[in-house]
């Protein structure tokens, strides 16, 4: 199975093979297995979504995920609690983004607040930060096309994006702008570099891309869509975590799913090592402690954390992800019913908008509404 994780992540004794650059910038690969075997991490796995309220298009869930090299006994203290805020404090640094040369500046972050349909420049806010990530965690796979892209960060679904009619052909450029291709190969070791330095690096990206049809699938199983997402989040961070080497803590942040407040019935449906343990449930946050094949889990449901780093990135995959399917959705349809359709972003009031004008395109083509239009 391939999605975006760091080539080589584990030996087959499983050591970590990915090295840091020594002090001149090189990198001693003995230095670094011994150095991986003597040290302790802790790990950090994010979650976010895009396509959650509209009618139209998929739902699309990213899970990034972080290792942080243990600073000291503090890092990891029996209760957990330390561990996290030391965590926080470290990735707090990148917070915004990434600074680079010639006062250039890589913005990470909510990407409702950094991208703006219609804008100038499109796509290349939220396209220039998965590019470099893209490279930085999977710089041996040759990613040239959206094809590329979804089969290595969404292998469990694409084979069910190919059964609509709109996904036929994504075989658009990846990314999209040569510019933005040109400027992440030059940012990218100025970016590793300044990870490198505070002794974190991302190790994987992965998603769930859920098209109209499973989509709609899994709401009629679950009875509701807030459900959905939270059983697909819990389930794509239990997968992500399957095949990685053991962590002394690893900590899980997810945005509040629908507006749900209690999330202990739905972790231990997928990690049953042991109830889970509820640290707290309030307005802002549920935070749990969940075990997993002899590892702890601190998992946080929290109210608009997206600035913190690898929920940004994220926000800016699973938006970029669900925006790419929209252009195809959008060209798909104008290519059968006229270049007079005006694209729509799949919001209720413009998909009904949306449906009345495709509609006869609908019927000639015998397309179910199940595979068009989400029940919930």
């Amino acid at each position: 199975m391939c999605w975006l994780l760091f080539q080589n992540f584990r030996g087959a004794k499983g050591d970590y093979l990915r090295y840091f650059r020594g002090a001149k910038g090189d990198y001693d690969y003995d230095y670094d297995i011994a150095f991986w075997k003597s040290t302790r991490l802790l790990r950090i796995v994010a979650t976010d979504e895009a396509g959650y309220g509209p009618k139209l298009g998929p739902l699309v869930i990213t899970a990034t995920v972080w290792e942080l090299i243990e600073g000291g006994k503090d890092d990891a203290s029996s209760n957990g609690f330390q561990a996290c805020e030391l965590a926080e404090k470290r990735l707090a640094v990148f917070d915004g983004g990434f600074g680079l040369p010639d006062d250039r500046h890589l913005p990470i972050g909510d990407s409702k607040q950094l991208f703006r349909r219609g804008a100038q420049g499109g796509l290349d806010s939220l396209e220039q930060a998965v590019s470099v990530f893209s490279r930085l965690v999977a710089p041996h796979i040759r990613l040239q096309t959206l094809d590329d892209l979804l089969s290595c960060v969404a292998p469990w679904d694409r084979d069910d994006l190919g059964q609509a009619p709109w996904n036929q052909d994504l075989t658009g450029p990846f990314p999209q702008s040569i510019q933005v291709a040109n400027e992440a190969a030059s940012c990218l070791q100025s970016i590793d570099g300044a990870l490198v330095i505070e002794r974190i690096r991302c190790v994987a990206v992965v998603a769930r891309v859920l098209e109209v049809a499973p989509f709609n699938a899994l709401c009629a199983k679950a009875g509701n869509k807030a459900t959905v997402l939270s059983e697909t989040t819990v389930e794509l961070v239990r997968r992500t975590l399957e095949p990685l080497a053991p962590a002394s803590l690893t900590m899980v942040y997810s945005d509040r799913h629908g507006g749900r407040q209690r999330y202990a019935p739905i972790l231990q449906q997928y990690f049953s090592d042991g109830l889970p343990e509820i640290v707290s449930e309030s307005t802002q946050q549920s935070r749990y402690r969940v075990q997993h094949s002899g590892q702890t889990i601190d998992w946080r449901f929290t109210v608009q954390g997206d600035r913190f780093l690898p929920v940004g990135l994220a926000s800016m995959f699973a938006k970029y992800l669900r925006e790419r399917m929209m252009e195809r959705f959008n060209q798909f349809w104008r290519s059968e019913h006229g270049p007079d359709l005006v694209p729509t972003a799949g919001y209720p009031v413009d998909a009904i908008r949306f449906l009345e004008q495709i509609m006869p395109s609908v019927q000639r083509l015998q397309i179910p509404t199940s595979v068009l239009i989400r029940d919930r």
